[in-house]
């Protein structure tokens, strides 16, 4: 492998381009602005050599001119926060405009000159609302729209504008409730029509004359379409088959835009487009060779056979890591590869791997000393492998593969053998027994339960040796070869739930060690036998008689390579075997990662911590169970994984990144830097645009791999491939790639095909503090006035404003923020920087002039997100209230995942006994508890308890009283789809409002890439009893459409919220649902 980097090293000259992928253009003139490594770029529209304009570690993107073209505006992260900069279209000192603690981005101009941005943090959900700001500074004016991402002023101040639009979505051809359709109309008179309704997107509106130009993909691929504000005379203007038309911008009459990875200009008047030629010299600082620091992104872990070293694989190669003395030694040395999954032989000569040197994931296998080359293994290319495992005798692995097939692997000859398939799920645990004969592996069954398989791979026989009534996994065998351990879940010990909240049970903590014997003779230490149980000296008595110290000096130790006397052949009596299954003497848990060592059994343990967030307390740690004693030990708190040395002297345990070795009979982590293996201060060389491709066809390979439709809904991958990768050496930093990456999974058009993170430059974030109120300028006096406070839930300080326990009041003037003054048109959100979290004082008053002004003390909110939705929530809730007479109930479930489950926890108890109730899904994020907050909502009352001195109450506690009502929009997506879905089925009630996201083709998020970063692959699709897909493409659709249009919003009512009101109360007269009278209690006297 170290060959083939040299041969990469040797190519990378010639590779070197004077074209970037330039992004986010904008044309004025004779000039385009445009963005490419994160920084601000300027360059002839005619073409020719760019000019960098900005150099900050952070992104400036999204730059547009002023309407006279002397000015830049754009959005920037210099602060570690997106926010609004200006700045001479030639270069100069940027000016910044905004300060919010939430982002903001720039639209471009209006007419008078003035900056167009939309923010976040008004609004619920992180929707967007449309602002001006003067780029001399001052405060910014909100545009009257109630809701606006993208807005484009006409010369009278008629707009055109779309509520919301997809950016990045990596889903082409799509046609879900997020579709974006423009309107167009006055924002003083409040009179709007919508311009499009195709199913499709039609997005960035951008009038110019007496025309509305848009982006639309109405043939399938992306591009320029106009027609006049009424919709008549729609005309397709550019008509490119290959790439999408990306990122438009309207300037000075001309269209820039991204296609592919250039840029092109389209002239409104002429209808001419054209390519501009840009030539980048540029030193591509973000993609040269440098030093990264890998221990964040060290993957598997084992130890030597003597524990005198790590070996991991971290950033794409595999390393050996001494624990004392001793250099840190890279055993691949492939930039352009990864390898990863490393295991060290038990004889100490070899390290197994997996690696893509060769373009698909094959074993390898690697000498420690470096003294011979790698040699590959296996040569089956098309399938993902899990981990391999060694057998004790170092003669062959095993291995399972994402087609649920485990199999044997002979180390020396490479000759592979199927032990296995499995077409429930993956066979993701393995285990040797010590004479290497015995193959004990996790089978998933049909009930969905694991099972515990044992192969005999000298007969050839394979046996089911647990029971598939309860989930059992993570095999692991005696040194002895006496038993064979594993876990299971077998305690049943149902938990009440708080009768505050419902009245159900759970149930967690099942999981326990179990030890099959594997002869009917022998006995686990801790079990009775005959004449009692088995005393401490008898068991001294065994131990000398066969392990004992004499065999520990027969050992010879050699640098790692230690060979112990070969283990004694196990024996397996199956008959019986089945019922040979005993105990382990520790209470139940969730638990994972069983090993059997020495006469301990070692395993993480975690507990099942809650929903919400605050719990900082260690949820995994290191458990040790003496079997001879019975004692538990928790070795490690804050464990998440740990391995045992060959010889099973001793254990590395992973807390961090720290990775510590201990003996495997400690009872805790020792302390200090001589307990760790020496990963501070490691770096490592990588080449970032060699690390690129890799995770360009690495992704490329989990698409194929995973994706649900092993046809890949017909898309040519190949070509797919082939399409965008001449686009990759052009790619300058890791954002750019997750942006091409982006665009090539987009082509399978399916949700849920994700891409982020890695290893990309930023700038330090420095977090801006929130009061919880908005503050207006009052120009009369000169000062900012508390114009709304934001109430949100006062007894809880993180979703309430902290001006409220200050005793602040709305009408009240600001004067000064940690003792420096403040006037009205200065920023006073200005003096918040890092105040995120912090305490501040305050200077407030009642009288302009400040004669009354006094000092308050709070700790700024870290910012308004929590507090802006309870607030949102409380309002609606006590609207429906109102608007029902107290009749109707209000809950909103905000995802499907612990923040939904939270909310529906403190709204749903109080709201479930109302005569009906509206269950709210609108921009319900997803997640994958729909299903439990269901079972709640299936729960009626079918009678009632009658105390002798008490109101009835219902017998089903916290069950639905009343009818049911749900609301949906476009932004209910994934699992907040699957509750409408699963609602509709079971027909629960009427479902209001608009089609929703249509995703629903789950991912699971394993696998993460060489650098960190982030891929999802779609791999879980759902279909109903008809055979049919669900959801999935056009949405969930409400029985009951209704639309929250502009002017509704704008005149702060909500169409469908209304709707669902008259719903539940016309359900109510049809059928009340009063609780009735208790009827007169029997005479039985007679």
């Amino acid at each position: 492998m170290r060959h083939l980097s040299l041969l990469f090293l040797v190519a990378l000259p010639a590779a070197a381009q004077t074209q970037g992928l330039c992004r986010f253009p904008c044309a004025h003139g004779d000039r385009v602005v445009f963005s490419c490594e994160g920084d601000l770029w300027e360059a002839p529209l005619d073409g020719g050599e760019a000019r960098r304009l900005t150099s900050a570690p952070g992104k400036e993107q999204h730059a547009a001119y002023s309407p006279d073209g002397k000015w830049l505006a754009f959005t920037a992260d210099y602060d570690g926060s997106s926010d609004v900069y200006v700045m001479p279209s030639r270069g100069g000192e940027p000016r910044r405009l905004t300060w919010s603690p939430d982002a903001e981005r720039v639209i471009g101009w209006d007419r008078e000159g003035q900056v167009l941005f939309r923010a976040r943090g008004d609004l619920p959900f992180g929707r967007w609302t449309a602002w001006r700001v003067a780029p001399s500074g001052g405060d910014p004016v909100k545009v009257a729209l109630a809701e606006a991402m993208q807005v484009s002023f006409a010369a009278d101040g008629r707009c055109a504008f779309v509520m919301w639009m997809w950016e990045n979505q990596h889903w082409k051809r799509y046609s879900g409730g997020l579709a974006a359709d423009i309107w167009v109309g006055d924002v003083e008179k409040k009179t709007f029509t919508r311009l499009t309704d195709w199913k499709g997107n039609d997005a960035y509106p951008m009038w110019q004359g007496d025309r509305v130009f848009y982006l639309a993909d109405r043939d399938g691929v992306q591009n320029i379409w106009s027609s006049k504000p009424d919709g008549s005379g729609l005309t397709q203007h550019t008509k490119h088959a290959v790439y999408d038309v990306r990122f438009p911008a309207l300037s000075d009459g001309k269209i820039a835009y991204q296609l592919g990875g250039d840029i092109r200009v389209f002239d409104c008047a002429s209808a001419e487009d054209r390519a501009v030629n840009v030539k980048l010299p540029s030193d591509r600082l973000q993609a040269r060779a440098r030093l990264a620091e890998p221990a964040s992104n060290i993957e598997r872990f084992g130890l030597s056979p003597d524990g005198t070293r790590l070996v991991a694989g971290a950033r794409g190669d595999v390393f050996t890591i001494p624990f004392k003395e001793g250099r840190l030694i890279d055993l691949t040395n492939t930039p352009a590869a990864r390898e990863r999954s490393a295991a060290w032989s038990p004889d100490g000569k070899l390290v197994a791997c997996l690696s893509d040197a060769t373009g698909e994931y094959e074993i390898w296998l690697l000498d420690p000393t470096q003294a011979q080359p790698a040699r590959q293994l296996t040569k089956n290319g098309k399938d993902w492998k899990l981990p391999p495992v060694w057998s004790p005798d170092s003669a062959k692995l095993a291995y399972a593969d994402m087609e649920g097939r485990l199999w044997t692997l002979d180390a020396a000859t490479g000759a592979a053998k199927q032990v296995d398939a499995c077409g429930t799920w993956e066979i993701s645990t393995y285990s040797w027994s010590p004479d290497s004969r015995f193959l004990a592996y996790d089978f998933p069954s049909e009930t969905w339960n694991g099972t515990i398989k044992v192969h005999d791979t000298k007969e050839g026989r394979t046996e089911v040796v647990t029971d598939s009534r309860w989930n059992s996994y993570s095999p692991s065998w005696d040194p002895e070869g006496k038993f064979l351990a594993f876990l299971s879940a077998r305690t049943i010990n149902p938990k009440s739930g708080d009768y505050t909240f419902e009245y159900n049970f759970g149930i967690d903590e099942t999981v326990k060690p179990y030890l099959l014997r594997l002869t009917a003779a022998a006995r686990a230490s801790f079990e009775p036998r005959e004449g009692g149980l088995v005393t401490e000296e008898k068991e001294e008595e065994e131990e000398k008689d066969g392990d004992g110290e004499e065999k520990k000096k027969k050992k010879k130790k050699n640098g790692g390579s230690g060979k112990p006397e070969p283990p004694p052949p196990v024996t397996v009596e199956w008959d019986g075997l089945f019922e040979r299954c005993v105990v382990a003497p520790v209470p139940a848990g969730i638990c994972r990662d069983l090993v059997y060592a020495k006469d301990r059994l070692l395993w993480i343990a975690s507990r099942n911590k809650g929903w919400a967030s605050g719990d900082e307390d260690e949820a995994t740690s290191l458990v040790a169970l003496e079997l001879k004693s019975k004692k538990k030990h928790v070795v490690a708190k804050g464990a998440t994984a740990f391995a045992v040395s060959g010889d099973g002297e001793r254990i590395v345990v992973r807390v961090g990144d720290a990775f510590t070795r201990l003996d495997t009979s400690a009872d805790s982590l020792p302390t200090g830097p001589d307990a760790t293996f020496r990963t501070a201060g490691w770096t490592v060389p990588i080449d970032p645009a060699q690390e690129w491709r890799q995770i360009w066809n690495e992704v490329w390979r989990l698409e194929r791999d995973f994706f649900y439709d092993p046809k890949l809904h017909h898309v040519d991958w190949e070509a797919a491939r082939k399409k965008y990768e001449p686009l990759l050496p052009r790619v300058s930093s890791r954002e750019e790639l997750n942006d091409l990456i982006g665009e090539m999974i987009a082509e399978l058009s399916n949700s849920h095909a994700y891409i982020s993170g890695g290893d990309d430059r930023a700038a330090k974030p420095v977090r801006v503090g929130s009061l919880g109120a908005r503050l207006e300028p009052d120009a009369a006096a000169g000062r900012y006035r508390v114009a709304r406070i934001l109430r949100g839930d006062v007894f809880d300080p993180k979703r309430t404003s902290p001006l409220i326990a200050a005793g602040v009041i709305e009408g009240e003037f600001l004067f000064a923020v940690d003792g420096s003054p403040v006037k009205a048109g200065e920023g006073w959100q200005r003096l918040l920087v890092d105040k995120a979290e912090k305490p501040v004082l305050l200077r407030f008053g009642r009288k302009p002039d400040g004669s009354d002004a006094r000092d308050v003390y709070v700790v700024a909110l870290g910012g308004d997100g929590a507090l802006v939705y309870a607030d949102w929530v409380e309002k609606t809730r006590r609207y429906v209230d109102e608007k029902s007479g107290g009749k109707v109930g209000y809950v909103h479930v905000p995802d499907m995942g612990g923040r939904g489950l939270v909310e529906f926890g403190r709204q749903f108890p109080w709201q479930s006994q109302k005569d009906a109730l509206v269950v709210d899904v609108r921009w319900n994020s997803g997640g994958n508890t729909h299903g439990m907050i269901l079972e709640r909502l299936r729960r009626s009352t079918t009678h009632f308890d009658k105390p002798r001195h008490f109101r009835p109450e219902p017998v089903y506690w916290r069950s639905v009283r009343g009818h049911l009502v749900a609301l949906m929009n476009h932004g209910t997506a994934s699992d907040g789809e699957n509750f409408v879905h699963a609602w509709q089925h079971d027909n629960l009630g009427p479902v209001i409002g608009t089609r929703s996201w249509g995703g629903l083709v789950g991912y699971r998020g394993d696998k993460n890439l060489v650098d960190g970063g982030f891929n999802a692959q779609p791999e879980f699709a759902h279909y109903g009893w008809d055979g049919k897909w669900v959801v999935e493409g056009d949405g969930a659709i409400p029985g009951i459409e209704v639309l929250n249009d502009p002017k509704s919003l704008g005149d702060g009512r909500e169409p469908q919220l209304d709707r669902a009101i008259e719903e539940a109360l016309s359900r109510i007269a049809k059928e009340p649902r009063t609780p009735p009278a208790s009827p007169e209690p029997p005479d039985r006297s007679k």
